[in-house]
């Protein structure tokens, strides 16, 4: 996240009058354009952070929310907004497992080829009009 020191001013304020006071405006920065091969190779902190992308809560597929669901293929999903992403993947992921799902979510919310990630990987896009854009 940038940050950018601005001074707000109010023509004819005195000096040291609220009006003068120096503002912080926190922007976000515009996701990088990356390639497939660096989505795969950068270290996961770098990959979330070059992409504006965060770890969200983990899917507890064990809740009742899932009792007459067949999870077996479900590995989490992305929420896509504009200028960020939340990523929740199954609690039960191992590390490495974890680390495969985020960045295969990664590649697909970026528009890149899924070819370097397993074909067993596939997902899904939900679109409505109470919900970001959500890949499961």
């Amino acid at each position: 996240m940038n940050t950018v020191h601005a001074r707000a001013t109010v023509e004819g304020a005195p000096q040291g009058h609220p009006a003068d006071d120096a503002v912080q405006v926190r922007i976000a920065p515009e996701v990088e354009s990356l390639t497939a091969e660096q989505v795969c190779d950068l270290p996961l902190p770098v990959l979330l952070a070059r992409t504006n992308a965060k770890i969200g809560k983990p899917v507890d597929l064990s809740s009742d929310n899932f009792a007459d669901v067949d999870t077996s293929y479900f590995f989490g999903y992305l929420v896509s907004r504009p200028k960020d992403a939340t990523l929740h993947i199954r609690s039960d992921a191992t590390e490495i497992a974890h680390d495969v799902y985020v960045r295969y979510l990664i590649a697909m919310h970026l528009g890149l080829p899924t070819d370097l990630f397993p074909p067993e990987l596939s997902h899904t896009v939900f679109v409505g009009p109470n919900l970001d854009e959500v890949a499961a």
